[in-house]
C-alpha cells in the first residue's frame, strides 16, 4: 500500500505544479437553504415519530443505496449513487428505515464517503445505511442477533468492483441467510501507522476472480454544475460542501423553509444570513419559488450517474 501511495502521487505532482488541483481542494461552503433548493424537485420533507424533519423521495418504495458504485479512495470506501440527491443523501446523515417500510433521510452537517456499516458473510460484503459515528481507526460494533433483512444489501465480493444495482444484490430471504452467519468488517491500512478503515481490505478483493485493485483521490468540484476540468489526474469528483448549518440549525433551517423560503444564491451563503449565528432564522425574507414534485428515473447503465459525482480518467 505504501509503495501504491507513493506512486499515486506522482502521477499527481505535475498537475499540482501546475496549479490543476488548488481549485478542487478547497470545499464551498453552502447554507443549508442551497441544499432545500437541491432537493426540493425529487423529493417532500415531513415530521417523523420524534418531531425531526426528514426527507422522503418521491419515488415509491425508494431503496437507498442499492444503485451506483463503490470506490476506494484516499477517504476510504466512497459511494458513487446514481440518484440526483445522492451527493447529499448518502453523504451527510443518515437513512431510517421507518414503521411502515419506507426510508426517510435525516440531514445532517458533516460529509462522509458513506454513511453505512458494513459486514462480511462468506463471500459477500454487505452494508447497512446508517448513522455514522466515526469514519475511521475505530473498531465497529457488533451486529446485533435480530438485524432486519430489508436495512442490508448484500453483494458478492467476485463483483463488488462493478456497478451495483438491485439485481445484483441478495435477495431478502439469501440476506436474511447470510445475517445469520455475518460479522462487522473492517480492514487496516498501514501508512505512517496502521489505520482500522469500515469496510473490505480492496487488496483482498482484488485476489477475487475479476477484482480489481485501484484507488482514487478524491476532489471537490465547487458547484454541483461545475465542469470537469480539461487537465486533470486521475480520480473522483465530488460535490461535497461544507454546511454552515450545525445539525440543529439545519432543523430549524427546514422548518422555516416550510414556511417561507429566502432567496438564495445557488453557489454562496444566504445574505439574509450573513452574520448571523449558526441556524437563526431571518426575521423577513421572500416566499419560496416551488418547483413541480419530480420522479428521478431509474438508472439503467454505469453512465447514468448523480450529476454532483463525476470520475476522471487519464487519456
Amino acid at each position: 500500500m505504501r509503495r501504491f501511495v507513493t506512486g499515486f502521487l506522482f502521477v499527481l505532482a505535475p498537475w499540482s505544479l501546475q496549479g490543476g488541483i488548488a481549485p478542487y481542494t478547497e470545499r464551498p461552503a453552502v447554507d443549508f437553504d442551497h441544499v432545500l433548493k437541491l432537493l426540493e424537485p425529487y423529493g417532500h420533507w415531513e415530521r417523523d415519530s420524534q418531531n425531526h424533519w426528514v426527507y422522503r423521495p418521491a419515488q415509491k418504495d425508494y431503496q437507498p443505496m442499492t444503485r451506483g458504485r463503490w470506490h476506494y479512495t484516499d477517504f476510504g470506501w466512497y459511494w458513487e449513487g446514481e440518484e440526483p440527491f445522492s451527493w447529499a443523501t448518502d453523504h451527510y446523515g443518515y437513512w431510517v428505515l421507518q414503521a411502515d417500510g419506507r426510508w426517510v433521510w435525516r440531514a445532517g452537517s458533516q460529509w462522509h464517503p458513506a454513511c453505512v456499516r458494513w459486514a462480511k458473510s462468506g463471500d459477500y460484503v454487505g452494508w447497512s445505511p446508517c448513522r455514522v459515528v466515526a469514519d475511521q481507526d475505530r473498531p465497529p460494533e457488533p451486529l446485533q442477533e435480530s438485524e432486519d433483512e430489508r436495512r442490508w444489501r448484500f453483494l458478492s465480493q467476485k463483483i463488488f468492483w462493478q456497478r451495483v444495482d438491485p439485481a445484483v444484490l441478495a435477495g431478502r430471504l439469501e440476506t436474511r441467510d447470510l445475517l445469520e452467519k455475518a460479522s462487522p468488517l473492517c480492514h487496516t491500512l498501514v501508512l505512517w501507522r496502521p489505520i482500522l478503515r469500515p469496510g473490505p481490505d480492496p487488496k483482498e478483493l482484488a485476489r477475487s476472480p475479476g477484482g480489481g485493485w485501484q484507488a482514487f483521490s478524491l476532489f471537490s468540484l465547487p458547484s454541483l454544475e461545475h465542469p470537469l476540468p480539461t487537465d486533470r489526474p486521475q480520480g473522483i469528483f465530488a460535490y461535497r460542501p461544507r454546511i454552515l448549518q450545525d445539525d440543529d440549525g439545519i432543523q430549524r433551517r427546514i422548518s422555516y423553509w416550510q414556511r417561507s423560503s429566502p432567496e438564495v444564491d445557488s453557489h454562496s451563503v444566504s445574505p439574509a444570513l450573513a452574520g448571523r449565528p449558526r441556524g437563526e432564522t431571518p426575521p423577513t425574507e421572500k416566499p419560496p419559488r416551488r418547483t413541480p414534485l419530480l420522479q428521478f428515473p431509474a438508472a439503467t447503465n454505469a453512465t447514468k450517474t448523480a450529476e454532483g459525482i463525476r470520475k476522471a480518467s487519464m487519456p
